[in-house]
């Protein structure tokens, strides 16, 4: 017997086996995607600075919310200084995310006014009116090759410089550091994406999402680490070491509870 609810039927009694199997294959991709994810965690433990495995972690992550809730990529992701790599970049361009995660050199970059206006890096170089770039001392930088970054997968690539005369120059003990013509490396993309990232991270909005991110994870686990003095997991076993956490957990929460508490007393 089916009776027709606002376009919904309602079978009482009907087969579900249609129902059951469809059910099972969705599971089981979830299963499997939550199986990958953990093993991508593992390893990020293992080398948190590989930004492969980040890219890798995003992906698995899109998988994980389309076949439950959202089906779609954050829009800022933020992320600790390190993750922002040509890689990461570009996937973020690809799904339609904004270039919010700092590079390794963000914090020199952006506070260290001697090195951001470091005349003997290569990215303050005048470009001469013949297109080439020029040092200090104005000699012009000659293109030698480009090359393929090892181990890429979207295919970065940098150019290679060499200076055209280095002999003589009275700035060689604070250009370079060999008795050869200086080289340097170029990749004009990503150094744009690295001046796109300064711009969204120094803006109004930027600082916020910094803001919120710092404290969402950072302070909690600084204060039980730190204040708490847990350091170290003292259980073993999976079950055990969730069982550990969550007390820990717990405990800080009541604390914080605690606080609060006795914070609206005062006040009162």
């Amino acid at each position: 017997m089916a009776n027709r609810i606002a376009g919904i039927t309602v079978e009482i009694g009907g087969d579900t086996t249609k129902l059951s199997t469809a059910l099972k294959s969705v599971n089981s991709e979830i299963r499997s995607t939550q199986q990958q994810l953990k093993d991508v965690n593992h390893l990020l433990k293992l080398d948190p600075g590989n930004t492969d495995l980040l890219a890798q972690k995003q992906r698995l992550l899109r998988d994980a919310i389309s076949e439950t809730t959202y089906g779609f990529y954050p829009k800022y992701p933020v992320a600790d200084a390190g993750y922002g790599s040509f890689n990461n970049y570009i996937f973020c361009e690809q799904k339609g995310m904004e270039k919010y995660m700092k590079f390794t050199m963000f914090k020199k970059e952006t506070t260290d006014k001697k090195y951001h206006n470091d005349p003997f890096r290569a990215v303050n170089f005048e470009i001469g009116d013949d297109g080439k770039m020029r040092c200090p001392n104005g000699k012009s930088f000659n293109f030698l090759y480009r090359q393929h970054v090892k181990g890429n997968q979207y295919g970065r690539q940098e150019e290679v410089y060499q200076c055209e005369d280095c002999s003589g120059c009275p700035y060689a003990s604070k250009c370079k550091k060999t008795d050869k013509n200086k080289t340097v490396r170029i990749n004009e993309e990503l150094t744009a994406m690295h001046q796109e990232v300064i711009n969204n991270l120094e803006s109004i909005q930027g600082a916020l999402l910094r803001m919120n991110r710092s404290i969402q994870a950072e302070g909690t686990f600084g204060i039980i680490k730190n204040d708490r003095w847990y350091k170290r997991i003292v259980r073993k076993g999976i079950e055990s070491v969730k069982l550990e956490v969550l007390l820990v957990s717990i405990g800080h929460n009541l604390y914080k509870y605690h606080n609060k508490k006795m914070r609206l007393q005062e006040v009162a």
